[in-house]
């Protein structure tokens, strides 16, 4: 399930994405290097864009996906990651079915 995220999932989240990061995918980069995630309200949703989270049956976070609005026509793609457990579930397809909706506000 795809929701949209809330401060209840910060840990997990953060949690997510320095594991996919640096253990998964051996990057070596610091939540210091990332300061964004520890403020995702402020950094993607304030600002225009959002963040979504991809949870399994219990509820747990296991994918990411956020969207940070720069201007009126530019936004990128931020902070996609799910479990390598969860590859190949849809996550993916559906966390970007989500970004594509929003991402509406750039046409």
């Amino acid at each position: 399930m795809i929701v949209v995220y809330d401060e209840r999932y910060k840990e997990e989240v953060i949690k997510l994405i320095l594991y996919v990061q640096n253990v998964e995918a051996g990057v070596g980069i610091s939540i210091e290097e990332q300061p964004d995630i520890l403020d995702i309200q402020s950094n993607y949703i304030n600002e225009g864009g959002n963040f979504w989270i991809a949870l399994n049956n219990d509820k747990e976070v296991v994918g990411s996906i956020g969207l940070q609005k720069k201007t009126d026509d530019i936004a990128i793609l931020k902070k996609f990651f799910v479990y390598k457990d969860y590859c190949g579930k849809e996550l993916g397809n559906a966390a970007l079915s989500k970004l594509y909706v929003r991402a509406d506000f750039a046409t």
